[in-house]
C-alpha cells in the first residue's frame, strides 16, 4: 500500500497541514487542515489530527520559535509514524549565510521547480511576502521579504493613534472615501505595487538574467495571493497559481 504521509507549513501565525495518500509530483491532497493558535488549543488540534487515522510519515517545515515548534513535533510523533523536521531540501543555496534562510521559502522554491521549468521567481504571499529566484538545476539565488496585507493593517492601526485597524479585501481602490477605506486602498494598491516592483526588480537583476535567455516563471502561492490576481494580475509575466507549494516541496524532500 502507498504510504500515507502528513505535511506541516508552521509559519509565524498559522499552521496548515495536508494529508497525502501518495507521494510524486501529481499527487492531489487528500485533506487539509488548518490550524488557528489562537482560537484552538494544542491538544484540540491533536484530536483533530487524530481523526485523518494513520500516518506513515510526517514533514515539517517550521518557521516558528523552538518551543512552539518542539510542542508541535511531539504533538505529531504521539499521532504515529516517523516525523521528520526540515527534510533535506535538495537546492543549491547561493546566499550568504544560508542557515539564515526560512525553511518555507526553501520548500516553496523546491516545490516550484518541479512544477515549472527554467528560472523562476516565487512569490508567496502570506502573513509576509516573500519574493524569491531561483534559477535552473535549483539553485536558490536568494529573494525580498516585505509585509502581508495583514501585517500592513495592523502596523498601521498600531502606528496611529486615530487609526482603526481594517479588514482588506483584495481589488480595494486607492481612492477611499473614508478613513477606513482610505487605509484599505492603501494596504491592497500598495501591496500590489511593492509585489510588483520586487519581482520585476528581481527578474532584472543580473543574477538571475545571467543564468536565463528567457523571462522568469512567476510562481505564486499564499493565502493572501488573491491580492496580486484581482483585478488583474499584477505583473506583464507568466504566472503559475499553487495553493500547496510549500507542502509539494516537503513532499519532493521526501526521505
Amino acid at each position: 500500500m502507498p504510504e500515507r504521509l502528513l505535511t506541516v507549513d508552521l509559519g509565524n501565525s498559522s499552521c496548515s497541514f495536508v494529508l497525502w495518500d501518495e507521494p510524486g509530483v501529481e499527487a492531489r491532497p487528500a485533506e487539509r487542515l488548518v490550524w488557528d493558535r489562537e482560537e484552538e488549543s494544542l491538544a484540540k488540534l491533536e484530536r483533530r489530527l487524530a481523526g485523518l487515522g494513520s500516518i506513515d510519515r510526517t514533514l515539517v517545515s517550521s518557521v516558528a520559535g523552538e518551543a512552539l515548534t518542539a510542542e508541535l513535533e511531539a504533538c505529531l510523533a504521539r499521532l504515529g509514524g516517523a516525523v521528520h523536521l526540515a527534510p533535506e531540501h535538495g537546492l543549491r543555496l547561493a546566499v550568504e549565510s544560508p542557515e539564515t534562510v526560512g525553511q518555507d521559502r526553501l520548500y516553496a522554491a523546491r516545490g516550484a521547480g518541479l512544477l515549472a521549468p527554467g528560472a523562476l521567481i516565487v512569490v508567496d504571499a502570506g502573513t509576509a511576502l516573500t519574493v524569491d529566484a531561483v534559477g535552473p538545476a535549483g539553485v536558490f539565488l536568494g529573494g525580498a521579504i516585505a509585509p502581508g496585507p495583514t501585517l500592513l493593517a495592523r502596523a498601521l492601526a498600531a502606528g496611529g493613534a486615530r487609526l482603526p485597524e481594517v479588514a482588506v479585501e483584495p481589488g480595494e481602490r486607492a481612492l477611499g472615501h473614508d478613513t477606513p477605506s482610505a487605509m484599505a486602498g492603501g494596504i491592497a494598491v500598495g501591496f500590489r505595487g511593492a509585489a510588483r516592483a520586487l519581482v520585476l526588480e528581481i527578474a532584472a537583476d543580473p543574477r538571475l538574467a545571467s543564468v536565463t535567455q528567457s523571462p522568469p516563471t512567476v510562481v505564486l502561492t499564499g493565502g493572501a495571493r488573491e491580492f496580486l490576481l484581482a483585478p488583474a494580475p499584477f505583473v506583464p509575466l507568466s504566472i503559475l497559481e499553487v495553493g500547496d507549494l510549500v507542502h509539494r516541496g516537503l513532499l519532493a524532500s521526501l526521505p
